[in-house]
């Protein structure tokens, strides 16, 4: 049975991808627990969050491990529509970053801020580059391939654009005869076991000093974070939103000391009458205005 659901995992993420080619939504793949081990585990433990408590309580707010209640605790986890806050959102942008998988991909063990989502779009936002990136992760529930193919069957519940791009965070995937193209397959023994990434104490040690290393801390996330947008930034486009022309008008320009002056002469001399006259021009050429 479990060989039966393997194959028909594979299979399907081997759908979804090609689906996704054939709209031009680029995708690549995270492997969080292999295949490999990582170099010096046991030895690399992180230091708790002093948080981690207050993170858990999220843990029971959401629905058959795909879709997240809403919930706000502080700065510490906020859910809005259903996914997990990314810090620094850009207001206007062209395309989505999507990041779907387990507690990894949720952001398990770190603060909003501090996410792989949110390191991510800071990365993005200081190059110019005008990417929303949303975080569909959901925590997962103890089984690698149902955690799997809850992700898949969210994925493939997403509305994409095409320039959009997906990262997926998992665990049984692409690991048997069907094969990713290597620039699309990342994996954390090969991120964590390559200087100058190979020295960073992220990892959860348990108490009977077994190491979880798919468990990491923000340390971890932003080590993550940096490997993602150097392997996706060929394929990023330098699209810089353009401030509409008014709307940067209206920021830099501020009201002249003089008119305000003016105003003030006008609220002082104010007369009651019948009949007021008054001009009134712009300065764009041929507008003008006389009111009598």
């Amino acid at each position: 049975m479990t060989f039966a659901r393997q194959l028909y995992a594979d299979l399907l993420a081997t759908e979804v991808f090609n689906y996704l080619s054939q709209n031009k939504v680029d995708y690549y793949f995270i492997n969080i627990t292999g295949p490999g081990p990582i170099k010096d585990v046991v030895n690399r433990k992180w230091t708790k969050p002093p948080y981690l408590g207050n993170f858990y309580s999220i843990l029971s707010k959401y629905e058959d491990h795909l879709i997240f209640k809403d919930f706000s605790n502080g700065n510490i986890a906020n859910i809005v529509g259903g996914h997990r806050v990314t810090t620094n959102a850009p207001k206007t942008y062209h395309n989505r970053i999507y990041f779907y998988g387990p507690c990894t991909a949720t952001g398990a063990n770190a603060i909003d801020d501090k996410t792989i989502e949110s390191f991510l779009q800071r990365i993005l936002n200081e190059n110019n580059l005008a990417y929303r990136v949303v975080n569909c992760g959901t925590p997962g529930n103890g089984y690698a391939l149902n955690n799997d193919l809850n992700e898949l069957y969210t994925l493939m519940d997403t509305k994409f654009n095409e320039g959009d791009i997906v990262v997926f965070l998992g665990q049984t995937l692409w690991n048997s005869f069907v094969k990713l193209p290597k620039e699309k397959y990342m994996a954390f023994s090969e991120i964590f076991n390559t200087p100058p990434f190979d020295k960073v104490k992220c990892f959860e040690i348990d108490s009977n000093n077994i190491p979880h290393p798919d468990h990491i801390d923000e340390k971890g996330y932003e080590v993550v974070a940096k490997v993602i947008f150097e392997r996706i930034k060929p394929n990023l486009k330098s699209n810089k939103i353009v401030e509409p022309f008014f709307s940067r008008i209206k920021r830099e320009v501020k009201l002249d000391t003089n008119l305000e002056d003016y105003l003030s002469i006008l609220s002082k001399e104010r007369v009651n009458a019948d009949k007021i006259g008054a001009i009134v021009m712009n300065c764009k050429p041929l507008n003008f205005y006389c009111i009598l």
